[in-house]
């Protein structure tokens, strides 16, 4: 039977269902964007060309049909203002729709940026309730070992103040393995509420007693 979800981990489940449905709209609404399609200035262009065209020819057409004969076969002026009639009022239309979306994408992606940082939060809780008090303990006893071995450096003779300077707690990026645990477990929380967190922070290497056992 499983083991049912802590408070922390349930509200965890519940902003990273928020965080893919947000996600999940954006991703539809840019589908719809696609298939809606910007609006073409060139198609202007083209329909206003065309209709110029069309008004250079048309003293020929009358000149034709009032002979009797056969002309070309082009658009007429009011065919190609028609054609340009409805290109811009496509273009309106597009216009508008793009408007629409632009608006609809604001609203979405503000409100995945809050179901992020609520994600964040959570993902710091379900951290403070299960892992926390160990790490603080954890750092306590490498902070007390640290102590202990400067200590024991200062008794040694033959020590200058430079060697005395090797031992002056500086806080490094970490590099091992733990810190790698925690990256993998921390991106796990961000997409799965039940992933588990390492046993508080994992060493390298087995300590030598236990190693030699």
């Amino acid at each position: 039977m499983p083991v049912p979800l802590s408070v922390e981990r349930q509200r965890l489940a519940q902003v990273i269902d928020h965080v893919a449905q947000a996600e999940a709209e954006l991703d539809r609404l840019a589908a719809a964007r696609e298939a809606i399609g910007r609006p073409q200035i060139d198609a202007i262009d083209d329909a206003e060309a065309a209709l110029a065209n069309a008004r250079v020819r048309e003293p020929h057409r009358l000149v034709d049909e009032a002979l009797g004969r056969a002309g070309d076969t082009q658009p007429t002026v009011a065919e190609c203002e028609t054609a340009l009639a409805d290109v811009k009022a496509e273009m309106e239309r597009r216009r508008g729709a793009q408007a629409l979306l632009d608006g609809e994408q604001e609203r979405l992606e503000s409100r995945l940026r809050f179901a992020v940082d609520q994600r964040r939060e959570a993902v710091g809780a379900v951290v403070r309730a299960e892992a926390l008090g160990a790490l603080f303990a954890q750092f306590d006893q490498a902070l007390d070992r640290v102590t202990d071995l400067r200590s024991v450096l200062s008794l040694l003779p033959g020590l200058s103040q430079r060697d005395l300077d090797h031992t002056a707690v500086v806080i490094r990026p970490g590099t091992g393995a733990g810190l790698a645990a925690w990256r993998v477990a921390l991106a796990a929380l961000l997409t799965d509420g039940s992933a588990p967190l390492p046993d508080a922070f994992p060493r390298d290497d087995p300590e030598p007693a236990a190693a030699a056992a």
